[in-house]
């Protein structure tokens, strides 16, 4: 359930900040990594991005509700939300791990975009 609670805020985040509604082709995939992998995983998605896509960093409440987010200049729909929970409190859905994590990621794309292998889970 945390996971598709993740997976809404994003695609709330994109209306917010694209000033439109994701298209109804698009869905949002909420993932969690291990903290030494996230930093791989950002730094992969960002390179297939172009230079000129609109980046946002907020942080709401003096770190109760921390994201950066990305959308591809070429490919509107397509966007990342790296989201932190009141400074790092520990959240998982039903997948994640014992204990949680304190970030998520988030990313919005088409329905039928393939995939090439799982993500770099905990």
């Amino acid at each position: 359930m945390t996971t598709r609670l993740m997976e809404f805020i994003a695609i709330g985040l994109y209306y917010h900040h694209a000033k439109a509604p994701l298209n109804v082709d698009y869905d949002a995939k909420a993932r969690i990594f291990a903290p030494e992998h996230e930093a791989e995983y950002i730094n992969t998605v960002f390179q297939i991005f172009p230079d000129d896509s609109p980046r946002v960093s907020r942080d709401l409440g003096n770190g109760t509700f921390v994201y950066d987010g990305i959308q591809n200049s070429q490919m509107p729909g397509f966007s990342v939300w790296r989201m932190k929970w009141h400074g790092g409190i520990a959240l998982a859905g039903e997948n994640g791990p014992q204990g949680g994590v304190s970030t998520w990621i988030v990313s919005t794309a088409p329905r039928d975009l393939p995939t090439s292998g799982e993500p770099l889970r905990l």
